[in-house]
């Protein structure tokens, strides 16, 4: 009897509870729209806030981390580029079992200003993975990658 009390004691504090599932959820939802906001605007140092030192990402050009990744996107805006509008659609969340990780997938849809005056619009599919740290959602890998242009 005592062995069972204790098992399922055990369990009832290794599960999560449902209001904390939906919290996390809530928590990455702000993240990606909050990242994604501050990308539409601009503004690198919040931007640069939502991601972990140890990020890597595939781009459709390959691999690169987080060094190169600032260092590309601050020449593009110092020499004119910016981004107009980025629209976050068809967000999917899936969450870790203690809620501590997660995987956000959506289309993002992206106008960019070139440094030339050119503008394009393009729709994305982008993938990242979350880990709570300190209390804060990190992104420490992405996958960014055009969408079909035949998508309904």
């Amino acid at each position: 009897m005592i062995v069972t009390l204790v098992a399922v004691t055990l369990l009832w504090q290794a599960t999560p509870a449902p209001d904390a599932r939906g919290k996390a959820e809530e928590q990455v939802r702000n993240a990606v729209i909050g990242a994604n906001l501050a990308y539409a605007k601009n503004d690198l140092p919040v931007y640069w806030s939502f991601y972990g030192q140890d990020l890597t990402q595939f781009w459709p050009e390959g691999r690169v981390d987080l060094p190169t990744y600032k260092k590309q996107w601050e020449k593009f805006v110092k020499d004119g580029g910016r981004v107009e509008q980025a629209d976050v659609n068809d967000l999917q969340i899936q969450l870790g079992p203690a809620n501590d990780t997660a995987v956000a997938s959506y289309l993002l849809t992206v106008t960019t200003r070139q440094p030339d005056g050119k503008v394009e619009t393009t729709v994305m599919q982008e993938t990242d993975v979350l880990v709570k740290r300190l209390g804060a959602w990190k992104v420490i890998h992405l996958h960014y990658s055009p969408a079909k242009s035949d998508r309904p």
